[in-house]
């Protein structure tokens, strides 16, 4: 009769040491989707700000160098950074959109349920959490499309304003 107790008690033992490695390891994967959320917030905002002032640069010296170079590459350089442009401005509208179909889900759960507050607010962070990793990959392809398109819009305009520039020596 010992031994069976002796055996329970390791069995108990061990479902006890499973179920705390299970929960460290969720955890862990919860301080992962923090991190992962956070690091996304932070580079959509530094994003913003450079896009921002990037626009308006290459608009303020496209506005005085256009007469300095042909009006072929002057247009081509205008239509890349349009393109970049809308690029940048679709990717915001998208999303704005996901941010207000999560909120809108957030005020219909709280709309039926207004006790369920804090569960619901969990519920969106988590939401947006996962929204920020899915996410991960289209950010990466818009920021592609908006700044390849921009270099080269810059690279016309920098290569004829220093032609230009040589040709006046």
């Amino acid at each position: 009769m010992s031994e069976l107790w002796r055996i329970l008690a390791q069995q108990q033992a061990g479902q006890r040491r499973e179920a705390a490695a299970a929960e460290a390891a969720y955890r862990a994967a919860g301080e992962l989707r923090e991190q992962l959320f956070e690091l996304w917030r932070r580079s959509t905002d530094h994003e913003r700000v450079i896009a921002a002032v990037g626009y308006a640069g290459f608009f303020a010296v496209w506005g005085f160098t256009r007469e300095l170079i042909s009006a072929k590459l002057s247009a081509a350089a205008g239509l890349l950074m349009m393109f970049s442009t809308m690029v940048f401005v679709t990717w915001e509208v998208v999303q704005l959109l996901v941010l207000g179909w999560s909120v809108t889900s957030l005020a219909r759960t709280l709309a039926r349920n207004p006790s369920s507050i804090m569960g619901a607010a969990q519920a969106l962070a988590e939401k947006q959490r996962t929204q920020a990793v899915r996410f991960a990959s289209a950010y990466v392809v818009a920021v592609a499309l908006m700044i390849l398109p921009a270099v080269v819009a810059v690279g016309i305009m920098a290569g004829c304003l220093a032609l230009a520039l040589v040709a006046d020596l």
